[in-house]
Parts: structure tokens; sequence; C-alpha cells
């Protein structure tokens, strides 16, 4: 079949005679983050989540990726409605960009919906968009489709598993789920609820398969708690941790444990401290005594066994609190010799060597380091073998999709769905278009898809070719090199000169930068006058010659912006 991707309507064979739903993910299939998927019932269709991933740190320039989504606001006026699972960024974090060119109502369940609500306020988009919050238990219509709202534990409160009922059948998508029996709050997965839809007969699902390679059940946070008190009550002077800014419960069981050593609490960082007075305010979290919050000016007079510091940094961000500590860069606050600081939190791939750096400079300062190698500091948000194979048997689905993870967890999961004897299995990618009808599920076509990339509140499309060339920026760094050159006669009039971003140490860049005018100097001079004369062919070379000093002396290629002045 032959697809016309840059066609502004959806390139797919018209609707069979037989009822169908077709579901489309945009983000989230086969990769991590950018969670955002679009089911489809008669014409009509949902968005579930729109939320973005954020690069890896050798991509120089970016604050984030968003799924392209132009084919949802070329169709936006078969759009009825999106739905929101939880209030994380991979699920809600491109919100905003969507929501300004969709005119379309948002539901989600009370938290989730408060936290877009600031994100919508500073993109100046809040006045424009419908928020309805629904809590879990509730349902609400969109046409033909029936959305309802059930309870899931994940790292974050108010998270829900969205049943989409259809004259069809039943569409479940679990989000991000875990069960956890004894959580921080009394908020368990709504089993209860599960098994019923299960009962009444679930056409399709479509499953988390985030931690589908650990085997077992997952840690619950009340666990985490239980060891944050041990770490607390053993530490002779102030504990740092460092957290996600987003997991509530995880605050919550810091503030209960503190209080139960006898310690205050400080809090630093913007966005932890934005979200817990959200949370404060919507009764997500309880404080175990009024006086527990301290400000930062009461750092100094704070006795260093009676208080516990918990700021953003766990991933080792430049801008983080925690690192503007570790370069003795924060005017308040400072780590000494004896502390202890507690990493709670998994290092996302990709952000292993500036978490590690963070953790050295720790040390460098006299400090304890304590990451969930030496205690039990941390659990995960997502289910897992076992959880998930719960998840299924609730629901006992005729089709099954697993979503949320790399291509060869989505297998993984699959197998496992079929191992249970769910009949019908599928691994799709982003941009597949699947249809099911009542006896077969298959990809009918694509439509088109992609990444665009967030550098302040500039959008721009982004390819293979663009992240390589900013990682090669990241690795190596960048040279401003300039000669000047005489245009009668050819010769070279003004020695090399070399501008340098993180090409070169600035222990060596003077003795560096001379050798490489000089052998560089040495490769123009050999240029024979025609080459000396044509500007492109003497930018070619000035650029070639300062990358191979860089490779001989470094083995790594700088990028090189050559500059040319003629005389």
């Amino acid at each position: 079949m032959s697809i016309d991707l840059d066609s502004p309507l959806s390139p797919l064979p018209a609707a069979p005679k037989t009822p169908y739903v077709r579901i489309i993910p945009f983000g989230g299939v086969g990769e991590f983050g950018m969670n955002c998927m679009v089911i489809e019932y008669d014409g009509d269709f949902v968005v579930v989540d729109c939320g973005v991933v954020f690069p890896e740190n050798d991509i120089l320039g970016m604050d984030s990726l968003i799924p392209d989504v132009d084919w949802i606001l070329e169709n936006a006026e078969r759009c009825l409605g999106v739905v929101l699972t939880h209030g994380h960024e991979d699920h809600i974090g491109s919100m905003p960009y969507l929501l300004r060119e969709l005119d379309a109502p948002v539901y989600g369940t009370p938290l989730t919906i408060a936290m877009l609500e600031r994100k919508l306020e500073e993109h100046g988009l809040l006045a424009d968009v419908d928020l309805y919050p629904v809590r879990g238990g509730e349902r609400t219509s969109f046409g033909k489709f029936e959305v309802e709202f059930v309870r899931v534990n994940h790292s974050i409160p108010d998270a829900a598993a969205i049943a989409i009922h259809t004259p069809m059948g039943t569409v479940v998508h679990t989000g991000d789920f875990r069960f956890d029996h004894t959580p921080v709050r009394d908020e368990r997965t709504d089993i209860k609820r599960l098994a019923e839809i299960g009962e009444s007969g679930v056409l399709l699902l479509l499953s988390d398969s985030t931690n589908v390679e650990r085997p077992g059940s997952s840690t619950s946070e009340a666990s985490v708690r239980d060891a944050l008190t041990r770490v607390i009550a053993e530490a002779r002077r102030r504990v740092w941790i460092t957290m996600f800014s987003s997991n509530i419960h995880r605050l919550q069981g810091i503030l209960e444990s503190a209080h139960a050593c006898g310690r205050k609490v400080l809090v630093i960082g913007r966005s932890l401290r934005n979200n817990l007075m959200t949370a404060l305010d919507m009764g997500y979290i309880v404080l175990p005594s009024p006086d527990i919050l301290v400000e930062m000016h009461a750092f100094g007079d704070i006795q260093p066994s009676k208080i516990v510091v918990v700021c953003t940094g766990s991933q080792g961000e430049p801008r983080s609190a925690l690192s503007a500590i570790a370069r003795r860069g924060h005017r308040f606050v400072h780590v000494d010799e004896g502390d202890v600081v507690v990493f709670s939190a998994r290092v996302i791939p990709g952000n292993d060597r500036s978490v590690g750096n963070l953790q050295d400079q720790m040390y460098r300062m006299g400090a304890e380091v304590i990451t969930s190698r030496e205690a039990p500091v941390h659990t995960t948000g997502h289910a897992h073998q076992e959880e998930q194979k719960l998840m299924i048997s609730l629901l006992r689905p005729r089709f099954f999709v697993p979503i949320h993870g790399d291509y060869r967890m989505l297998v993984k999961h699959a197998r496992i769905a079929a191992d249970l004897g769910v009949p019908h299995t599928q691994v799709i990618d982003t941009g597949d278009v699947l249809q099911v009808t009542p006896d077969a599920a298959r990809v009918v076509g694509r439509v088109r898809t992609g990444k665009v990339f967030v550098d302040g509140r500039t959008l721009a499309s982004v390819n293979d070719e663009v992240l390589k060339e900013r990682r090669r920026i990241a690795r190596s760094g960048v040279l401003v090199a300039m000669v000047g050159v005489d245009m009668e006669d050819g010769s070279i009039v003004t020695r090399p000169e070399f501008i340098q971003v993180g090409a070169v140490e600035s222990a060596l860049e003077e003795e560096v930068l001379e050798e490489c005018v000089e052998f560089v100097l040495a490769r123009l001079d050999k240029l024979p006058r025609r080459d000396r004369l044509n500007v492109e062919r003497l930018s070619d070379q000035l650029q070639q010659a300062t990358r191979q000093y860089f490779r001989r002396r470094f083995d790594r290629k700088p990028w090189v912006i050559p500059i040319i002045s003629e005389y």
C-alpha cells in the first residue's frame, strides 16, 4: 500500500464495514518518554497524554524533545478531547505546545490538572484552555466515547489508568502504574474496579512495559520511608536528600522521617518547592508538625544534627540546587565534612557521568554518599513482571499492545501476555496505525511522526544529522579559526588565530593553541597559490588542518568554524 506522508489528512484506507478502533502512538512506543497516543472510534478520536523527553547531556542547546503532532492538528476537527494519566513531564510536558493550536477540552485528575495549569500559565495559555478535573472512579463522555479514570499507584499522586468505553468494546490504557499494597498514603491501585472492567470484557489493553525486565514485584514506598528514617537517625550531621521534584509520596515520607528523628526540613529548588506548595494546598501532603519546614535564611542557625535538606539535582543537572552547592556557588547553604548526601532517585540513562561527577564532588567535600546500592532509598514507580502479570490477569483483554519502553521490552511484555493466554498480541512502532476489529488487529498504515526540539520557547524539527552534529560539539568542543590572506598574491598575511570553547582544558590552552598555529600555518603555506586565492578552498583547508591537529594530539575532532579575512 502506498502512503502519502505529506497528505494533510489521514493517509489511511477507508473505514471497514465492521466497527473498528484505531490507535496511533506519536511517542512512547519503542522509546522512553514523549508519551502520546491517539485512540479513534468511528472517525472521532481522543488524545491520551502529550509529554516530553529530556535529551541526553551531549546534545547542546536543546531543552527538551516533543512529539511531532502535526497529524493531530491537521485532523483537529475530529479530536473530541485530551485525557491525561498523570502529571509527570513525559506525559504532560508537551501540552502547552499542543494546546497552542488545538481547541479541545482537557480532562485529568485534580493534581494533574493543577500541574498543567501552572505550565499553561507560564506559556500564557491558561485562559484559553478548558480544563476539567476528574477524580478516580469518575467518568466523562466524548461523543461515542465514555472515558473512565481508574486509580493506580505511581510515584506521583493522582495517577490513573484510562478505560475508554466504546460501542465496540473497552480500551484500557494503563498509563504508568504499579501495585503498592502499603503506600505512604492510602492511594492503592483500584484492583476491584480493574477486575470489574475485566469481567465486563476488555477489547484492547495498552500496558506500561518500563520494568518488564525486572522480575518479582516492586518495593513499597513505605519501605523507602523506613530506610530513610534509619539513615537520618544514624547521621550525626546534616542529611541531604536529592530526588525527583514530582515524587510527592517520597517528599511526604521524608517529612515523616525527619519529624520522627526530631529534625526540621529545608526544601531547595524551584520545581521542588512549587510541587510542595501545590501538594500542600490540595491536601496531597500533610505536615507532621506545623513548624517542620524552615526557610533558607535559617540554615546557619540550625544545629547540623537537627536538619534535613531536600533538594533538586538527582540527575546532576548543572543548574540544579545540589550542583550549585557542589560548586560552592550557593549563597546560603553548603555541604560540610561529615554530612550525609542521599541520592533517592534512579539515574536516567545518559546521566551517569554527570551524576558520578556530582557524587565525586560530594566526597571531595568530606560527605558520605548513599545511593540505592548502599541502602533501599529509592523504589520505582513502574510495575515489575509480577505486577504486569496481575494487570493482564485482572483485565483479560482480547488484544494486547505493550507501550512505554524500548522495543525489546515491548517484545518481552507481549510474550508475557501470550503466556498468560491473551489471544492476540501486537508490537507496534511510533506512527503505526493499528486497526482493531472484533476479530483481528493489524497495522493498516503509518502517519507522519517525529521529534521537535524545544530551545527556550522556540520549536524546530530535529533529525539524525542535527543530533549527530550537536553530540559532536558536546564531545569535542568548538573552535573558531581565523586567518587573513592577500587576495592579490595569495600570501597568508595574518597568523592563524583561534577562539575555543570546550576543545582544550584551560591549563593547556596556551601551549596547545600555539602548537596548532604552527601546524596549520605550515599546512596553508604548502597550498598552491590558486588554492589560497580560492576562499572556499582555503576555508576547507583551514578547517581540515585544525581538526587534523586535534585528532593527532587528543584523538578528537572539534567543530571548527573557519573565517577568512580578505586583504
